[in-house]
């Protein structure tokens, strides 16, 4: 088992920028990692992994992931009492991906799998149904 250490992904900035994710929860079964730059708790970058070993009945190894990128609500500190309004998130988008393994799978499988997800979402179509809400044909 691999020990929990900063996840560093790229950023889609021109050029990428490396983004560190650190851990902020780890179990058997769930980690959570937060971007901690910001200092406003509600507005940190999150990636939750989770994982669940094949059950009687169903041979599947489940594995989950979650990125999301909260956005901040920009307010004015001018407050007719002077005080601040507490940070709120204006939007947050989020990624979701689910891989289901089943138990037998030889490991070229697993890596084809996850190989063909990266193409996936590095695909100009799929760019375009991100980037400019285009339609999937």
């Amino acid at each position: 088992m691999a020990a929990i250490a900063n996840l560093v992904l790229k950023d889609g900035h021109t050029p990428p920028s490396d983004r560190t994710f650190t851990p902020t929860t780890a179990s058997l079964d769930l980690a959570v990692w937060q971007e901690r730059v910001g200092g406003i708790y509600t507005g940190m970058p999150t990636v939750q992994l989770s994982s669940r070993k094949p059950l009687k009945g169903s041979p599947l190894f489940k594995v989950k992931g979650t990125i999301k990128l909260p956005v901040m609500e920009v307010v004015s500190n001018s407050t007719i009492n002077g005080i601040a309004p507490a940070p709120t998130i204006a939007y947050s988008l989020q990624a979701t991906f689910e891989i289901l393994v089943p138990e037998r799978s030889k490991l070229q499988d697993r890596t084809d799998i996850l190989a063909l997800l990266n193409s996936l979402t590095a695909d100009s179509q799929v760019q375009s149904l991100v980037h400019n809400f285009e339609s999937p044909y």
